[in-house]
């Protein structure tokens, strides 16, 4: 699947995947960063759902990303391998997650990702940033504002992929009822739509656009 949509994507990228997978099965052996069960599903139930927001909306060359509540990485480092022109800050609470990923982010030689230990909340008030990605971190009412004074302002310019927003992976029901919010009406797009054979049937990507 990766060869179907990332056909630019050279050997060496496919390998630090592959290494990746390899690193995170190790680690959780000792330090619960995925569900022990999905062990031998890494890259079915967590790097191709990783994956799936760049296919659907590719990140900006020059940009800069922030994954909120990374855990073991994820979907910040396959992201980042994908878009080695993107840069990536990884955060977490939880320190023991957050040098793990540090170990991996060294093991592969990965030049486009720091990490950050704490709260979004703690970072500081200018550090911003062009995308801001959750993967079932928090309840979207509570992870929204949390992140959107975080995002950057749109410039005029501004034309295709994910530019300026916040990108959201979860499962269950599709989320609705925001056009009386603060906030813009989401794109949704169903991970079994972008990858066919996903078992993934209930699982979904929303990104809220900033706009001028």
């Amino acid at each position: 699947m990766v060869d179907k949509f990332f056909k630019e994507m050279p050997p060496s990228r496919r390998e630090q995947l592959e290494r990746y997978c390899h690193l995170l099965r190790e680690k959780n052996r000792v330090l619960n960063l995925i569900s022990r069960r999905q062990e031998d599903k890494i890259f079915s139930h967590h790097i191709l759902p990783s994956l799936a927001v760049g296919v659907q909306l590719p990140f900006p060359a020059g940009g800069n990303a922030l994954d909120v509540g990374t855990g073991g990485g994820l979907p910040g480092i396959p992201l980042a391998i994908a878009f080695p022109e993107c840069h990536f800050t990884l955060l977490d609470s939880i320190g023991k997650k957050i040098r793990a990923v540090d170990e991996f982010v060294a093991d592969l030689g990965l030049g486009n990702v720091d990490t950050h230990w704490g709260r979004v909340e703690g970072l500081p008030p200018t550090q911003k940033f062009n995308v801001i990605i959750g993967r079932a971190v928090a309840a979207l009412p509570q992870f929204l504002p949390w992140t959107w004074p975080r995002i950057k302002d749109p410039g005029p310019d501004v034309d295709g992929g994910v530019t300026h927003g916040v990108l959201y992976l979860s499962g269950g029901t599709i989320p609705s009822g925001w056009k009386d919010s603060e906030f813009p009406e989401p794109q949704i797009f169903p991970l079994t739509e972008i990858f066919e054979n996903l078992h993934e049937a209930d699982k979904w990507i929303a990104y809220f656009e900033k706009r001028l």
